[in-house]
């Protein structure tokens, strides 16, 4: 059912499902990304989505509510979280302009996530 709801949501444009699973081409860990740390766990990196080169949502980071830290630290109560383990903090960004056209296929996606790297691709006919 939250295949097929991913799906539906492609179709009318609703993209950020299917697309906030990449992960790759290459993970990084929080020790190689130093220069980019607050103080309080928090990293200043600006994440960009941009539909056919226009930036369409924009967000740094800095400005999440919980850290990856805060959200290890809540998986790990009362289970053992294993070296290796993968932690995704959700969207970052809204697509949620409505005076903005809907992704159609043609259109060029970027997600430039800094030194995080970016992400680029083609929205495809719906099969």
């Amino acid at each position: 059912m939250a295949r097929e709801r991913a799906d539906d949501d492609v179709v009318h444009g609703l993209w950020s499902r299917q697309a906030g699973i990449v992960m790759g081409p290459v993970l990084t860990t929080v020790d190689e990304l130093e220069e980019f740390m607050l103080g309080d766990g928090r990293m200043r990196i600006t994440v960009q989505i941009l539909v056919n080169d226009v930036v369409r949502a924009s967000m740094n980071i800095r400005d999440v509510h919980y850290t990856i830290g805060d959200v290890v630290s809540q998986a790990s109560q009362g289970m053992t979280v294993a070296a290796g383990t993968v932690f995704s903090s959700g969207a970052l960004c809204s697509l949620s302009d409505v005076s903005a056209s809907w992704i159609v296929p043609g259109d060029e996606i970027t997600i430039d996530a800094g030194p995080l790297g970016t992400l680029r691709w083609t929205m495809e006919e719906w099969q």
